[in-house]
């Protein structure tokens, strides 16, 4: 018996000591991110200067959260309209994207003009300032960066691809959005 107690009494303290020291893994913000892949998995994800974002909405009566949109006009228009809205945390932003001409995988470039055909939107509605929406098809903002269609199966209705963006707009924070991600079933 004493030494059934004494085995205990060590399985015990290895135990407990053995876990004392470790931390739970904890996921980096790049790895919250759902995966780039090209199958029409209605997904979308980024890092908005250096913190995972994905959409969400808590309103379960509104629009969805992520909106995919392709249209044949001027040869082919594709959008994104992504939402995060969490009313505890007083936030509602989107990320927008849009480009037109579309027709084979591709890289367009962000230009600072409103005749471009690849246009970014940031849009932070917690801040009622000029700052709301910094969009690369504002005058006053500098934008560079790309939006990368790595896939375009109209048949099946799938469009997937990657983006980064900078937008620096005078007077507002600069938004860095980096690994962007994107798999959409139209």
């Amino acid at each position: 018996m004493k030494h059934k107690l004494l085995l205990l009494a060590w399985i015990i303290a290895i135990t407990t000591t053995s876990g004392s020291g470790c931390k739970k893994n904890k996921l980096s913000e790049l790895e919250k991110l759902p995966p780039a892949t090209q199958t029409g998995a209605k997904t979308f994800g980024c890092l908005v200067n250096g913190k995972a974002w994905i959409p969400a909405k808590e309103d379960w009566f509104s629009t969805s959260a992520l909106r995919f949109y392709y249209y044949t006009d001027n040869g082919g228009q594709f959008a994104i309209n992504a939402e995060y809205q969490n009313s505890p945390q007083n936030r509602n932003e989107a990320v927008v994207m849009g480009c037109d001409s579309i027709l084979s995988k591709n890289i367009y470039v962000l230009k600072n003009n409103s005749t471009n055909i690849a246009r970014v939107l940031f849009r932070n509605t917690k801040n009622f300032s000029t700052c709301r929406s910094v969009s690369s098809m504002d005058n006053d903002a500098e934008t560079t960066g790309i939006i990368k269609i790595t896939k375009l199966d109209l048949i099946n209705g799938i469009v997937s691809g990657t983006f980064e963006f900078t937008i620096k707009k005078p007077g507002c924070e600069t938004i860095t959005i980096t690994h962007g991600r994107f798999d959409a079933k139209l």
